[in-house]
């Protein structure tokens, strides 16, 4: 196709584009984009074709740095500055859901390398349980135990483990 000029959005299209994109309610554009508690500006500008001010847009780019402003106040070119992608909220809540479970995993060796020294400790220190005790609760308690090992002659023993 020969040269077709670039569709350019009106400022209800931008507008509801956004709310769109961004998978969000009129009301909840005001509150989480624009920290607004009211929304009825953003209605006369959607459902009764008011047009927003210059500051409106302004507001709109501040709060969305990926969204080119010059998209957001004129409608011509792309709505994302050119190299961005903005994500939409799946994409981010998919990536959130990865880092929790990488978390999870990372919290859960940590456990265990704590409970292998515990148990470590307590089979060297024997009979003095309840210093062990009080040792494994204090904060930095893992550079006190390592002070520990290797006064013990345990140091690199990889937690009792051969």
């Amino acid at each position: 196709m020969a040269n077709q000029p670039e569709k350019v959005m009106d400022d209800r299209e931008r507008l509801i584009h956004l709310i769109n994109v961004l998978n969000l309610s009129i009301p909840d554009f005001a509150k989480d984009v624009l920290k607004e508690d009211r929304a009825q500006n953003i209605y006369n500008y959607v459902q009764n074709g008011i047009k927003p001010r210059a500051s409106f847009w302004k507001k709109v780019a501040q709060a969305l740095p990926d969204a080119d402003p010059v998209w957001l106040s004129t409608g011509y070119g792309e709505p994302y500055r050119p190299g961005q992608k903005s994500q939409s909220p799946y994409e981010q809540i998919d990536q959130l859901r990865a880092l929790v479970k990488r978390l999870e995993i990372e919290n859960e060796q940590l456990r265990q390398e704590k409970d292998a020294i515990y148990h470590l400790v307590r089979q060297q220190m024997g009979k003095h349980e309840g210093v062990t005790d009080c040792l494994v609760d204090l904060p930095g308690a893992s550079d006190l135990l390592s002070v520990v090992i290797d006064k013990n002659g345990l140091k690199g023993n990889n937690y009792g483990h051969p």
